[in-house]
C-alpha cells in the first residue's frame, strides 16, 4: 500500500551530496578494504602499470575524502534538527535515538570492522552536551582544537608509537577474513573491537578528523544554509577552478615532482627531530585531504546547480542519499557477502573488477531506494531507527514495579 508523503523541508542539494559521498566510501573500499589485504591483483582489464597508477590515484583522490563529507552531513543534520527543535527538545529522546544508532553500528562492527556508525552515535552525545553546557565561542575554540590536530599531536609528542598499526594484526587479520567462516568472522571483531581498541581509534587523528568534520557541519548551520546554497551559485565556478589547479598541482607534486617530494623534504630537513618530521608531514598531509575534500564538495555543489533536479541522475543519487542509514549498512553486507571468504570469496580480483562490482552494488541501491521511496516515506532501517527510539523512549514511562521511581527521577533531573 502506498502511504501519503509529506513534505519533510529536506534540502535537494545534501541529498544529492550523501548520496555521492556513499558512492566513494563505496568505491574506496572495494580498493583498500574488501581485497582483505590480499596482494592486489593487476591482471584484469588494463596493463599491469597503468592498474597500479589508477589504484594510487584513486587513493589520492578518493580515500579518506567522502567520510569526511559524511561526515559533514552527519553534523549539519544534527545542526538543522536542533535548529527545528524537535526531539532535541526532549534529552531523553535524543540519547534513545542514539544508543539505537550505537546498536546499530555495533551489530554492522560484528561483519565489517570499518564500522563508522558506532562513533557517529558517540559524537551526537558529546556534541549534544558541549552545545548544551558551552557558551557558541568555545564550540567554535573546540572545533579549531581538532581541526588543527592539536589533541593527536600532544599524545604523539608523549608516546610517539601509540596509533602506529601492528603488523601482526595485519598478518592475522587477513587469512580471517579470507578463509575463517561468518563466525569467526564476528568473533574476530569482537576481540579486537572492545573498549581498549575502541579508545585508541577515538583517539586517532583520523577520528579526530572526523569529529572536526561534524563540528564544522553543525557550525555551518548556525547560519541560513538555505541562503548559502542560493548564494554559492554567484562563485562556485570560480572556486571549483581554484581548486581544480590546486589539486592538479598536489597531484604533480605527489607523484611526478621527483625525488622524494615534500614529505621526504621534511624528513632530510628535519631528521634530528622525529616530532619536527611527524608535525610537518602530518600538518601537509591534512592539507591534501582539506583541499581535495573541498574539490569534491564543490564539484557536487556545481553539478546539482547545472543540472536539471528533475533528471534520473539527480533523483538517483538523492534518493541514495535520503535513505542514507540503509544504503549504508545494505552496501557493507552485500560486499562483505561478495568478497569475503565465508560468502563468494572474491576478494582475489583485480582492481578493475573490484570496483566493477561495487558500482553494480551501487546501482541496485539506487535501484532499490528509488522503488522504496516511490511507496513508502523512509528506508527500512531510517523506520525501523525511528521505531525503536521511540520504543527506548517509551521506556522512561513504565510502571515503578519495573523501574524504581528513585531512578526514573534521577534520569529526569540529570537528563
Amino acid at each position: 500500500m502506498k502511504t501519503v508523503k509529506t513534505n519533510t523541508g529536506r534540502i535537494p542539494f545534501l541529498d544529492f551530496l550523501r548520496g555521492v559521498a556513499l558512492l566513494g566510501i563505496l568505491l574506496i573500499h572495494c580498493v583498500q578494504q574488501f581485497n582483505v589485504l590480499y596482494p592486489t591483483s593487476y591482471e584484469g582489464l588494463f596493463g599491469d602499470f597503468f592498474s597500479g597508477q589508477f589504484e594510487a590515484t584513486l587513493n589520492f583522490l578518493i580515500a579518506g575524502k567522502f567520510i569526511l563529507i559524511f561526515s559533514l552531513l552527519f553534523g549539519i543534520s544534527f545542526g538543522l534538527q536542533a535548529k527545528m527543535k524537535r526531539e532535541y527538545d526532549s534529552p531523553l529522546f535524543f540519547y534513545s535515538k542514539n544508543l539505537v544508532l550505537f546498536v546499530f553500528g555495533f551489530a554492522h562492527l560484528m561483519i565489517y570492522s570499518g564500522d563508522i556508525l558506532s562513533k557517529y552515535a558517540i559524537m551526537a552525545v558529546v556534541l549534544y552536551l558541549l552545545v548544551k553546557g558551552l557558551k557558541p565561542i568555545y564550540i567554535k575554540i573546540l572545533f579549531l582544537v581538532f581541526f588543527f590536530q592539536l589533541i593527536p599531536a600532544a599524545l604523539l609528542l608523549v608516546q610517539g608509537d601509540l596509533f602506529k598499526q601492528e603488523l601482526v594484526d595485519q598478518r592475522i587479520r587477513g587469512p580471517i577474513y579470507q578463509f575463517s567462516g561468518l563466525s569467526e568472522v564476528i568473533y574476530y571483531n569482537m576481540e579486537t573491537s572492545w573498549l581498549q581498541a575502541f579508545t585508541k581509534k577515538m583517539l586517532s587523528p583520523r577520528m579526530h578528523r572526523i569529529f572536526a568534520f561534524f563540528l564544522l557541519g553543525y557550525l555551518i548551520t548556525t547560519y541560513d544554509l538555505r541562503r548559502l546554497l542560493k548564494r554559492s551559485e554567484n562563485w562556485s565556478k570560480h572556486v571549483f577552478v581554484v581548486l581544480s589547479v590546486a589539486v592538479g598541482l598536489l597531484y604533480w607534486m605527489k607523484f611526478y615532482m621527483g625525488g622524494l617530494g615534500i614529505e621526504g623534504i621534511f624528513k632530510n630537513s628535519f631528521s634530528s627531530n622525529g616530532f619536527m618530521t611527524f608535525a610537518l608531514t602530518h600538518l601537509w598531509k591534512w592539507f591534501i585531504l582539506l583541499v581535495i575534500t573541498s574539490f569534491w564538495i564543490c564539484s557536487v555543489l556545481l553539478l546539482h546547480q547545472s543540472t536539471d533536479p528533475r533528471s534520473w541522475f539527480i533523483k538517483m543519487f538523492s534518493n541514495v542519499g535520503k535513505m542514507s542509514l540503509t544504503n549504508y549498512l545494505l552496501q557493507s553486507i552485500l560486499c562483505v557477502i561478495i568478497f569475503y571468504g565465508f560468502g563468494f570469496g572474491l576478494y582475489a580480483l583485480g582492481l578493475e573488477w573490484r570496483l566493477l562490482l561495487g558500482m553494480i552494488v551501487f546501482l541496485m541501491l539506487a535501484f532499490y531506494s528509488t522503488y522504496s521511496l516511490d511507496r513508502y516515506n523512509y528506508g527500512p532501517f531510517e523506520e525501523l531507527w525511528k521505531n525503536l527510539s521511540k520504543w527506548v523512549y517509551s521506556l522512561h514511562a513504565l510502571p515503578s514495579s519495573v523501574i524504581p521511581l528513585g531512578v526514573k527521577k534521577y534520569l529526569k533531573r540529570k537528563l
